[in-house]
């Protein structure tokens, strides 16, 4: 399983820096794969990495006109595992739940 992890973290962070190459670092398409490589490194299990960009993924959804309510929501709620699992502190997961 580890090596199946390590090659979805190097795929997807290629995936990342060809999108943010090809259309910039904020838009819209990046928020999928900057999920979807959270999940890896909390399986990998490093929770503050996956907090760092799940961060990024709620930032771009918010200002994305793209991005449904829902799509947020969930993004917030996967920030807020992610911080749980960061042992982050109170304040921060209070922040992600009143957005």
């Amino acid at each position: 399983r580890l090596g199946r992890l390590t090659e979805a973290e190097s795929m997807l962070r290629e995936a990342l820096l060809v999108f943010e190459r090809e259309r910039g670092p904020n838009n819209g398409e990046l928020a999928d794969p900057l999920e979807e490589l959270s999940k890896v490194r909390l399986a990998q299990g490093d929770a503050r990495e996956a907090v760092s960009l799940l961060e990024r993924a709620v930032a771009i959804r918010a200002q994305s006109a793209s991005h449904t309510p829902l799509q947020l929501a969930r993004a917030q709620a996967e920030l807020a595992q992610a911080l749980v699992a960061a042992k982050a502190p109170r304040t921060k997961l209070e922040g992600v739940v009143q957005e």
